[in-house]
């Protein structure tokens, strides 16, 4: 690892909801020592369209309430020359999805760090609906205005159903049991993902991190999937921008495994870990290890 200052930064999430109403609370974890400071935040086919099981075999999604943890140290110079140089540290979330065309979205974006940062975070689903036909153009947390993207949280094996305005709305009927099913009930093209709360860099409320076209009358199926990029850049990014605009040092972790990952960086040596949920990703891989086909 590198870095053994134990000065440290926590962000951690505490509240997801979708419409003013508490859905899940959460807390830093008491384990955590030293001073912390603490950001708030916590085309388909007609396949299976009631319930069925007809799809290709599933990614492994993440468990909904699933405490996520990620452990980052760095030497005090690497720290200072990150801050005058104006770095963010970008993130990003896997998906699984059955039909192309789709987009990861920049999760979160974080401007403080110090030499040890830990993020923490709770593993909550929301479905993500908006009236833009072009997925990314209009995933950005709003009042649900058309063009603003809606949101309702969501498990596996639910359907959610966009109807008009993209306001979702939860059906009665079982979905696929592996994945979170959006239905869109109207003639009219919409664009749908998913969110989570992330652990810094928001107002609190669940931040896309995916889009997908959903057609007129046509079924999506997403699955979450316990993976996150980092990556820091000068680029000036925020959450939803699109994740092919990061161009700095990426890694990718799997969060799959219980336990906090524990990175290092060093801004002349790149990323560095003994943990094996770890792996460097070099320029053009960032897509391909964000969105996994499920078709």
């Amino acid at each position: 690892m590198v870095g053994t200052d134990t000065t440290s930064t926590t962000y951690a999430m505490n509240t997801t909801y979708a419409t003013g109403t508490p859905y899940a609370t959460d807390t830093t974890d008491p384990t955590l020592s030293g001073p912390h400071h603490t950001a708030h935040g916590a085309g388909g086919t007609h396949r299976a369209a009631y319930g069925g099981t007809g799809r290709g075999a599933a990614a492994s999604g993440e468990t909904a309430g699933t405490r996520r943890l990620i452990v980052l140290t760095m030497p005090e110079p690497t720290v200072r020359a990150l801050h005058e140089g104006g770095y963010t540290l970008s993130l990003c979330h896997a998906v699984g999805c059955d039909q192309g065309g789709g987009a990861p979205l920049v999760w979160a974006t974080i401007r403080e760090f110090a030499a040890t940062t830990t993020l923490a975070w709770t593993a909550e689903t929301y479905v993500c609906t908006t009236a833009a036909s072009v997925p990314g153009a209009a995933h950005r947390r709003g009042s649900g205005s058309p063009g603003r993207t809606r949101l309702h949280p969501v498990r596996a094996g639910q359907i959610v159903a966009a109807g008009p305005d993209a306001v979702p709305v939860p059906c009665p009927h079982p979905g696929d049991p592996a994945a979170v099913t959006v239905l869109n009930s109207t003639r009219a093209p919409y664009s749908c993902g998913l969110a989570q709360t992330p652990p810094a860099g928001g107002d609190g409320l669940p931040a896309p991190y995916c889009a997908f076209p959903l057609h007129g009358g046509h079924l999506v199926f997403l699955t979450p999937l316990p993976r996150i990029t980092l990556a820091f850049g000068t680029r000036p990014l925020r959450p939803g921008s699109p994740a092919g605009d990061i161009v700095g040092p990426t890694v990718l972790v799997d969060l799959a495994r219980p336990g906090p990952a524990h990175l290092g960086f060093d801004l002349h040596r790149g990323w560095s870990s003994r943990d094996n949920r770890t792996t460097a990703l070099g320029l053009g891989a960032l897509t391909g290890a964000l969105i996994e086909p499920t078709g």
